[in-house]
């Protein structure tokens, strides 16, 4: 049995001990708190009227809605049955396997032989890191900026307009940037 993955074939790998238990459900109740977190920010800002979100129909902001009072529900309440199955198995010296989980028994353990780096993937690699720092930095002062102006735009009452689009732009841009990158750096290492 492996004690250093978390994920196996796609799949998540059970908790093993207790602790293990909690930290799972810490942090999968940490997303589902960061998407309350969030509708509680624009609950307090329509409620303090500080902004107006000027909703044409009831369908605007649906999506808030749904979230609000179906989604996290059902996420908390899921991670809770979740943490309390998987104390109980641990009480009784079993472990619990959810559907969507692997057992620890089931996964083989990482490999002990040692992967050498030669010279030219040392080189490509370093090269590799300096890029994506240089493109990082660039990326998150152009997206900070426009940020900036969207944020600023909002608070003034103002649509999202082209400064909300080409927000969205710079934040999914960087993730097919990195994901080029780590393919060009793969395929080079592979000798393609």
């Amino acid at each position: 049995m492996t004690e250093t993955r978390r994920a196996w074939r796609g799949r998540r790998v059970t908790p093993r001990t207790p602790a293990e238990a909690w930290g799972a459900f810490a942090r999968e109740t940490g997303f589902a708190l960061v998407i309350v977190l969030g509708v509680a920010v624009v609950a307090l800002f329509v409620a303090l009227e500080e902004v107006s979100l000027n909703p044409r129909n009831w369908w605007d902001y649906i999506w808030i809605k749904a979230m609000a009072l179906v989604l996290v529900p059902l996420i908390l309440g899921h991670e809770i049955w979740l943490l309390w199955k998987r104390l109980a198995a641990f009480r009784r010296g079993e472990v619990f396997v959810d559907s969507d989980e692997v057992s620890p028994d089931a996964v083989p353990p990482p490999s002990t032989r040692k992967k050498r780096e030669t010279a030219a993937q040392k080189k490509r690699r370093q090269a590799f890191w300096r890029e994506m720092i240089i493109i990082t930095a660039i990326w998150l002062f152009c997206t900070v900026a426009v940020a900036v102006l969207v944020v600023d735009d909002w608070l003034k009452g103002r649509p999202f307009g082209e400064a909300g689009l080409m927000f969205v732009g710079f934040l999914a841009m960087y993730a097919v940037i990195v994901a080029i990158n780590v393919k060009e750096k793969r395929d080079k290492d592979r000798g393609l």
